[in-house]
């Protein structure tokens, strides 16, 4: 069986293959990046300071985002929650906010919760009023809740602590259709 001779020529075009391929591996992320952050999406948030980074999962129905800290959650998201919804032409059903989120502030949200849920489903907000009154005065805090046209954004802030959660306003059940009913 001969042996089959490495010329300079075979090496040559052997190393361009594997450098080509390489540089396709792993620059691929890289070019994604680049072309992706021309996206309209991409420049409207880049316009909007709070909002440091997001993702869309599924086809646009889970949004992560990265904020920083922020005086009105509202005015901040739902601009962007309609063009997201907008771009993709589908409902944003679950917004997962990360922030410096304190541990210290998760049992206030927990107290509230409660009475964020019982508004949600029975559309009196007079008792979640009266709890985030409560809950400022017994933690020291600045408590807000937002009500915006698909979500309830709940922005609790003590000394550099926050803690920033968007809740459905409307309960979601599926229908044998495949209708979303209100």
């Amino acid at each position: 069986m001969p042996q089959k001779k490495w010329t300079p020529k075979k090496l040559f075009l052997i190393g361009v293959a594997f450098i080509v391929t390489t540089s396709l591996l792993f620059g691929g992320e890289a070019l994604a990046k680049y072309f992706l952050k021309d996206s309209p999406l991409q420049q409207w948030a880049e316009a909007v300071p709070e909002i440091k980074d997001f993702t869309l999962q599924g086809k646009g129905e889970v949004l992560h985002l990265r904020l920083e800290k922020t005086d009105d959650l509202r005015s901040t998201l739902e601009p962007f929650l309609r063009k997201v919804q907008e771009k993709t032409k589908g409902d944003v059903t679950k917004v997962i906010i990360e922030t410096p989120q304190a541990p210290e502030l998760a049992p206030v949200y927990y107290e509230l919760s409660f009475t964020l849920e019982e508004a949600r489903v029975s559309g009196n907000y007079q008792a979640l009023y009266e709890k985030l009154q409560e809950l400022e005065e017994k933690y020291k805090g600045d408590f807000k809740v937002f009500i915006g046209e698909e979500f309830i954004f709940v922005q609790l802030a003590k000394s550099d602590l926050l803690y920033y959660q968007a809740v459905p306003r409307f309960s979601r059940w599926r229908t044998g259709e495949g209708e979303v009913i209100r």
